[in-house]
């Protein structure tokens, strides 16, 4: 009986294990299978040269919930000059970016191409709920100025920019754009579906009362 309790422990943590996700999920993505955007063609973002750090933002809704693994960005340097890029996971505040929920950096190792943002599964996304991705460099410099491609799908649709010197700290300026939306991809780390949970921890505790069942019989 020892032995059969222990195959089948065995063969319940080999089935959980299973049941992880072996795998980011995407959620959200305009970059396509292809990897395409607009080289060279894009948002602006960092310091125009007047000494601002201008913020670029754009909103999406992730198709599926999980927490935030990863984004990947086409960037582009205008100065041919490398710098660390700021990348902000923002709430949605009445249709402006809003509170800052997630935060990481890249530094890109090309002039032109894309770059994984890696968040480490830092904040929950839920599936349907509108969230915005803000873009800026990680220092105030002249030569600081990059931009964030475009996709190649006509996809349109709402965008912000900060940090403009006509603009008060913190203020957004929100408009309309009817295509060339930064392309992006956003992935997550699925949590297991609470079914499969609950199945595997109705197992285990069934298990362990056939195991203390056999025990008493023994006595």
């Amino acid at each position: 009986m020892r032995s059969l309790f222990q195959a089948l422990s065995g063969l319940t943590l080999a089935l959980a294990l299973f049941a992880a996700p072996a795998q980011a999920l995407t959620v959200f993505d305009t970059l396509g299978a292809k990897n395409s955007y607009t080289p060279g063609l894009g948002w602006f973002f960092g310091d125009p040269g007047d000494n601002t750090n201008w913020t670029t933002a754009q909103p999406f809704i992730p198709t599926g919930s999980g927490t935030l693994h990863s984004v990947t960005l086409p960037l582009s340097y205008a100065n041919e000059i490398y710098f660390g890029v700021r990348v902000q996971l923002l709430a949605n505040d009445a249709g402006r970016p809003g509170a800052l929920l997630a935060e990481s950096s890249v530094l890109p190792s090309q002039l032109d191409g894309l770059s994984v943002v890696a968040f480490g599964d830092s904040y929950q996304l839920n599936e349907g709920e509108l969230y915005w991705l803000a873009l800026s460099a990680d220092s105030d410099d002249p030569s600081n100025t990059a931009a964030w491609a475009g996709n190649t799908l006509g996809l349109g649709g709402t965008r912000a920019f900060s940090g403009a010197s006509w603009l008060t700290a913190g203020q957004w300026w929100v408009y309309q754009v009817d295509e060339g939306m930064g392309a992006m991809r956003v992935e997550v780390s699925a949590v297991p579906e609470p079914g499969m949970a609950g199945l595997l921890c109705a197992g285990l505790a069934a298990l362990a009362a056939r195991r203390r069942q056999a025990l008493r019989a023994k006595r």
